[in-house]
């Protein structure tokens, strides 16, 4: 079991001065060790997830076994990550996925090279080296053996904060997919070509840049995360598209916590009652308790009319 595991396990890079950075200073402040833990986790969690997370605290909470606050606090107080509607990701994550993608990309073409070579002719067993060769071999054999006490040159690596690279990197150019592209994808995902088209149109009127203003780095993840990620869930917004970024009347909006379609509402009630049944089955009545009150709080404010289904009240200006 133990070897199964170990082939399929993944590894990414931890700098060793990670607890340097002024942001993790702040974080440990506050929150201690524990809170350190809490982050490594989560980074964990998003290398496993496409670097994409809903913004749902009580199962991480859970999954952690910590507070609900400390996991909102880690992520939302200290600029550790971007946060997007209903997901939450890391520049830093982001920008080592796609480090490890060109590596392997470009391990693929030279793999593919090499194997379009013709095979080099076996050397004669029988012959005996000649003078020039020996001396070759004794040669390259010397500056193996004096160069085996100096260690690798291993550049530093920009951590969690902003530290800048000795190195500086080649940004890679973003290539707007077509049409084409957009609707491939859609369709993998179980979606639908319209809508393909609708989010194709308002990428590319805005100029390939978010609601925020920011250019786009991964075009699926934006695609999925705020096109067909919500169609799914019924929360994508029915009574006009997004106008194009930069001229959005929603900048200046926040989505309400208390909008809820009459089937999120009805969903959300039975996910209460089945992590309820979850932890029940695993002794843990006071976990099981909790997701039942969490319920029964959902049923009080749908009764004093806190919780609605209207439209008009999906965002409201920001306080």
């Amino acid at each position: 079991m133990i070897k199964n595991m170990s082939k399929e396990t993944f590894y990414f890079s931890h700098d060793y001065n990670a607890r340097m950075d002024e942001k993790i200073k702040k974080l440990l402040q506050k929150h201690g060790m524990e809170g350190y833990g809490i982050f490594w986790a989560i980074i964990e969690d998003l290398y496993n997830n496409a670097n994409a997370l809903r913004t749902d605290y009580d199962c991480i909470a859970y999954d952690l076994h910590t507070q609900i606050e400390k996991v909102k606090s880690v992520i939302n107080d200290f600029d550790l990550f971007v946060i997007e509607d209903n997901y939450f990701y890391s520049l830093s994550v982001e920008k080592r996925l796609n480090e490890r993608r060109e590596k392997s990309e470009k391990a693929r073409n030279l793999a593919l090279r090499r194997w379009k070579k013709p095979e080099n002719p076996l050397p004669d067993a029988n012959a005996l080296p000649t003078q020039c060769q020996g001396n070759a071999i004794k040669e390259r054999k010397g500056k193996e053996n004096k160069g085996n006490n100096i260690p690798p040159y291993i550049p530093p690596y920009g951590g969690i904060g902003e530290q800048e690279e000795k190195r500086p990197r080649k940004k890679k150019e973003f290539i707007p997919p077509t049409v084409n592209d957009v609707i491939t994808y859609f369709r993998e995902k179980g979606s639908t070509d319209d809508l393909a088209r609708k989010a194709y149109d308002y990428y590319t009127t805005g100029g390939w840049k978010d609601a925020k203003g920011d250019p786009v780095l991964n075009w699926k993840q934006k695609m999925l995360i705020n096109w067909i990620d919500k169609q799914h869930a019924g929360t994508m917004h029915t009574q006009a598209e997004p106008p194009p970024p930069g001229k959005s009347p929603w900048a200046n909006m926040v989505r309400n916590p208390n909008y809820y379609t009459d089937d999120q509402y009805k969903a959300e009630l039975e996910r209460c009652e089945s992590k309820a049944k979850i932890l029940e089955q695993e002794l843990d009545f006071a976990g099981a308790e909790a997701w039942r009150e969490r319920a029964r709080e959902l049923e009080r404010k749908k009764k004093r009319g806190i919780i609605t289904n209207d439209p008009k009240l999906e965002w409201l200006p920001k306080q």
